[in-house]
This record gives structure tokens, C-alpha cells and sequence, in this order.
């Protein structure tokens, strides 16, 4: 029990309590499973733990945590520390929850659960790192001419011009939150998105968070490559027309070494030719080549404006630019 306690604890960022539970179920669920109810910063989860010595087949594990689910009114996660990767991808694909401690869990109701009701807890566990947000667009947007799933995740760094450490953890946290799992079945490891596009984003919404970092003005372009972004990217993708203050979009690495260089003309906080806004990640990553920033780092960075123009105008990117394959 501890291994488990210690593994959620870490995962979570808060303490986490498990009790016995005696409940009155058939003979043969309580010979596979010691059920115990876990206390997740005020939430329930049923844990099923897989006894030693009995078998896992996925399909009659489903089966009955379904059926306890259905009994007792509570989500339940089977608990095993020797599930296999192709089975943990099977369970994804049949929406069972499970943990196997030290490895991966797969909670996605309770993590947006807990994301809406306990801002407090920890971005790492709460919220996807800069760099998972954009290997998570990126599958969306390119997975099917470029793929990153079923690639190493020392290519994955390669082409997105990340750290082979940045991108296992950026794996490790797209995984804790139910978003992909990782096939550890070889010597290098991959991503697994068993979810469609639509479905991806759906699931992945809780977690998402604008791109920008911070907004300020210069009064010369730092380089004609940068990518339009703000109500300068969105005539792209609508019939709005273009402003007359220009939008550009950086990177935050690029950006403070620029600042260190002294690159930046008349840099402040009030007015210049172009409002230049700092991203968390590199926008020229996700634009495909494109002199504008992608539709679905736009959406996030604009989805909170007032102005009904942009609403509508990310209506329509929700509908014509994201559902490509559905």
C-alpha cells in the first residue's frame, strides 16, 4: 500500500489517505481484487488491487470494474504493478481507469475533475508543461503527414527542437494526465495517442493554457520570419479584417536573448509598430511554415477576449480548423 500512497502523492502534489473497504460484492470480485478507497484532496476513488495471483485479462478486468462502478456508484481504478504496456494501451482504448505505481496512471474524469474544483494544486499535475501543450498540438495538427507517435522521443526532441530529457518529461506529464501513454514494450520509448483528434482535444481542454507569456512593443520587427499572431493572424482564418497595430509572435528563448543582446528597438509596454508577444513555446514550431501562428495555439491565446467579432471568428476555427479528420 505504501508504494502506491507514496507514487499518487508524488504525482498529485498532496497526501493522499487509503482505507479498507468492505462492501457487499459477488465471491469471485473479492477473490480478484482488495478493494481499498482512496481520498484524493476531497474526492473518491475506488482502488480494485489486483491480487498476486490472479491473471490480468483486460477483457475480464473491464468487465468488472465496470460492474463495480455500476454496484457502488463510485469511479474505481484497478491497481497492478504488472500490467504491460499493450495492455495499458487497451485499457486506454476501453476507458478503464488504472494505476500501476511507478509507471503511469490513467484517471482522465477525476484529473479534470479535481482540475475544476482545486485550482491549488500543482501545474505539473494540473496543467500541461509548455513543451507537452505543444507535442499535444502538434499530433493534432500534423500527426497524420508528421507523425510523433510511434517515433523515439529522442526523434521527437530532434524535430521539435527540444532536450531528449524535455521530452520524456513533457511525455511523463502528458501521461499522468490521461492524455497518451508511452509504449515502453522496446528499448526506446513512444508515444501512443489512442484517441482521436476531436476526442484529444476534448479531453485535453482543462489542461490547456494560452501560449503567451507576456505582451510587450517594439518598433522594428526583431526578424521578418516571426510568425503574425492576434488579431493579425485571425483574417486567416476569417473574414475579419487585418488591424492596424501588427501582432508577431516569438518564442521566450528566442525573445530573451535578444533582450540580452540588445536586439529589441524601443522595447516597452505601451505603444509601438508591432506588439510583440512572448510565447511559451516556439510559434514557429506549430505554424507549418505559415506567416501566421496555428489555429489552435490562436484559439487558446484569444479564447477569454470580449470582443464578439473574435468570438465568432474562433467559432469558426473551431469548426473548420480543428475537426480535419472527423
Amino acid at each position: 500500500m505504501k508504494d502506491i500512497v507514496t507514487y499518487l502523492e508524488n504525482t498529485f502534489g498532496f497526501t493522499v489517505r487509503m482505507d479498507p473497504y468492505q462492501v457487499s460484492l459477488p465471491v469471485y470480485i473479492k477473490e480478484t481484487f482488495d478493494l481499498y478507497m482512496c481520498w484524493l484532496n476531497g474526492r473518491r476513488l475506488l482502488l480494485a488491487i489486483l491480487k498476486p495471483e490472479q491473471e490480468f485479462t483486460v477483457g475480464r478486468v473491464a468487465k468488472q470494474i465496470s460492474f463495480i462502478e455500476q454496484k457502488l456508484e463510485v469511479k474505481t481504478a484497478v491497481v497492478s504493478f504488472t500490467i504491460t504496456a499493450l495492455d495499458r494501451k487497451r485499457l486506454i482504448e476501453k476507458g478503464v481507469n488504472f494505476i500501476v505505481p511507478g509507471k503511469q496512471l490513467f484517471l482522465p474524469a477525476l484529473l479534470m475533475d479535481l482540475q475544476e474544483n482545486f485550482n491549488q494544486m500543482p501545474p505539473t499535475s494540473t496543467q500541461l508543461l509548455p513543451s507537452s501543450q505543444l507535442i499535444l498540438l502538434y499530433h493534432i495538427l500534423y500527426g497524420r503527414q508528421d507523425p510523433i507517435a510511434g517515433i523515439s522521443l529522442k526523434s521527437v526532441a530532434e524535430k521539435l527542437g527540444y532536450t531528449p530529457m524535455a521530452v520524456t518529461k513533457a511525455a511523463e506529464n502528458l501521461q499522468a494526465l490521461g492524455l497518451c501513454t508511452i509504449d515502453d514494450s522496446r528499448k526506446e520509448k513512444k508515444f501512443v495517442f489512442p484517441f482521436t483528434n476531436a476526442d484529444l482535444w476534448k479531453r485535453s481542454a482543462p489542461f490547456l493554457v494560452t501560449p503567451v507569456l507576456k505582451t510587450v512593443y517594439v518598433d522594428v520587427s526583431p526578424s521578418p520570419t516571426l510568425p503574425n499572431c492576434n488579431l493579425s493572424a485571425l483574417p486567416e482564418y476569417s473574414d475579419m479584417n487585418f488591424p492596424r497595430q501588427a501582432y508577431i509572435a516569438i518564442g521566450r528563448n528566442s525573445y530573451f536573448n535578444l533582450q540580452r543582446q540588445e536586439g529589441l528597438v524601443n522595447e516597452n509596454e505601451k505603444e509601438g509598430e508591432y506588439c510583440l508577444e512572448v510565447w511559451k513555446y516556439d510559434p514557429k514550431q506549430l505554424a507549418g511554415g505559415k506567416a501566421y501562428v496555428d489555429p489552435l495555439s490562436l484559439y487558446l491565446s484569444l479564447k477569454h477576449s470580449k470582443d464578439e467579432r473574435t468570438q465568432l471568428a474562433l467559432e469558426n476555427i473551431l469548426n473548420n480548423f480543428i475537426w480535419l479528420e472527423e
